[in-house]
C-alpha cells in the first residue's frame, strides 16, 4: 500500500463531457491581435505590469500571490475523512465562437459537487502556481515567453488556445490547484485523498505545449513533492485518459523516482507516440468488461514495479462513449468501476 495517496480528479483537457463521481528575446510588435500584457515574477510570485498588476489578487483573500502550500491547513483528527477538492472555474476564459474546447465543464462539475451537499467535501479555489515550482519542470524561457505573450502564433495554435490574461490565470491556477492538492496529502494536513477539478494537462513538454496543455500540472506537483518532502521517494502517475500522457512520459524519461503508467486508446494519438514506463493501449470502441480486464491486470503491476509513496491519478472522462474527442466506449458504470479499482489498489 502507499504511505500517501493523491487522487487527481480532473476532467481531461480533451474531454467534452463533465463527469462527477464521489467515491533575452525581443518583444513582439504591439498590435490589436497581440496586446503587450506582460507578467513577471518576484521571489517566485507571479505579478503583473501596468493595469494588470492586481489581476492575481482579485479574489482575495482566498486567491493570493502565495505558495500553494500556504492554502493548506492542518487537518486534525478528522483529516482522513475529509476530501479537499480544488477548483479554478473562477478564472473564466472567453474562447472564440465555435471553439471546440468545452470550458463550461469545470464549472458544471464543481456546481454538481456543491449541490450534492456532502459534509466531508471541502471545495477550495485553486491558488496561482509559483514560478519556482513551475521551473522544477519547465524551461524558464518558455515560462517567461508564455507569461509575456511572446509565444509564436504556431506555438499558440499547437496549444489550442489564443493567449489572454484570463488564460494566464487559468493556466497558472490549473497547476497551482494540483500542487495544493499534493501539499494537502503530503504535508501537515494529513489527508489521504485530495483532488483538483481542473488540470490533467499531460500533453505539455518542457519547452512547449500542445493539446490544450501549457504546463504539466501533475509533473510540476510530482517534482515539488520530491523537492519538499523527504518521505516521498517514489511516485506513480496513473493516467487513464483516453489519450496517452505523452508529455509526462518525456518529462520523466529515465527518472528513477517517477513511474509513468498510461492506459490510453490506440486510436487517439494526435501527435508522436512517446514511451512511458508502462503503456497499455486499449482498442478503439473498447467497452467496460475489456477495459476492466486490462486495468485489473496492469495496475497492480505498475504499483509493484514503482513501489510508490505517492500516487497521482488522472481520471480522464474522455473514455466515455459519445465523447466527441475520444474513441473508447465506456459507460458511466464502467468509469465508476475504473475509479473504484484505482482507489482500492492505492489505499490497500
Amino acid at each position: 500500500t502507499c504511505s500517501s495517496t493523491l487522487f487527481f480528479l480532473p476532467c481531461s483537457p480533451f474531454s467534452s463531457l463533465p463527469y462527477f463521481h464521489l467515491s533575452h528575446h525581443s518583444l513582439p510588435p504591439s498590435s490589436p491581435h497581440r496586446p503587450l500584457r506582460c507578467f513577471f515574477e518576484d521571489g517566485g510570485r507571479i505579478l503583473g505590469r501596468g493595469p494588470w498588476t492586481r489581476m492575481f489578487s482579485s479574489h482575495a483573500p482566498l486567491i493570493k500571490d502565495e505558495s500553494a502550500s500556504s492554502h493548506i491547513k492542518e487537518g486534525g483528527k478528522n483529516a482522513e475523512k475529509q476530501l479537499r477538492l480544488f477548483y479554478n472555474d473562477i478564472y473564466h476564459v472567453e474562447l472564440p465562437q465555435g471553439h471546440r474546447f468545452p470550458m463550461h465543464k469545470y464549472r458544471a462539475v464543481r456546481e454538481r459537487i456543491h449541490h450534492a451537499n456532502k459534509p466531508n467535501i471541502v471545495l477550495q479555489p485553486s491558488p496561482i502556481a509559483r514560478t519556482d515550482d513551475i521551473r522544477t519542470t519547465h524551461c524558464h524561457e518558455y515560462l517567461r515567453r508564455f507569461l509575456c505573450n511572446m509565444l509564436t502564433d504556431k506555438e499558440n495554435r499547437n496549444i489550442g488556445f489564443p493567449w489572454s490574461p484570463q488564460g494566464v490565470k487559468r493556466t497558472l491556477s490549473s497547476v497551482g490547484g494540483t500542487v495544493a492538492a499534493m501539499h494537502s496529502v503530503c504535508g501537515p494536513a494529513g489527508h489521504k485523498l485530495a483532488g483538483h477539478i481542473a488540470g490533467g494537462t499531460h500533453h505539455a513538454f518542457r519547452d512547449r505545449g500542445e493539446g490544450f496543455c501549457v504546463f504539466s500540472d501533475i509533473a510540476v506537483a510530482a517534482n515539488v513533492a520530491l523537492r519538499d518532502y523527504e518521505h516521498i521517494k517514489k511516485i506513480l502517475i496513473v493516467d487513464c485518459d483516453v489519450h496517452q500522457g505523452n508529455g509526462n512520459a518525456v518529462l520523466f524519461q529515465d527518472n528513477p523516482f517517477v513511474f509513468t503508467f498510461s492506459m490510453h486508446c490506440a486510436g487517439n494519438f494526435f501527435s508522436e507516440r512517446q514511451k512511458s514506463d508502462l503503456d497499455v493501449e486499449i482498442p478503439v470502441h473498447c467497452k467496460d468488461d475489456d477495459y476492466m480486464s486490462l486495468l485489473h491486470y496492469w495496475l497492480p503491476l505498475a504499483v509493484d514495479r514503482s513501489q510508490p509513496d505517492l500516487i497521482f491519478y488522472q481520471s480522464g472522462v474522455d473514455c466515455l462513449g459519445g465523447d466527441k474527442l475520444g474513441r473508447a466506449n465506456l459507460t458511466l458504470d464502467g468509469l465508476r468501476a475504473r475509479d473504484a479499482l484505482v482507489y482500492k489498489t492505492a489505499l490497500g
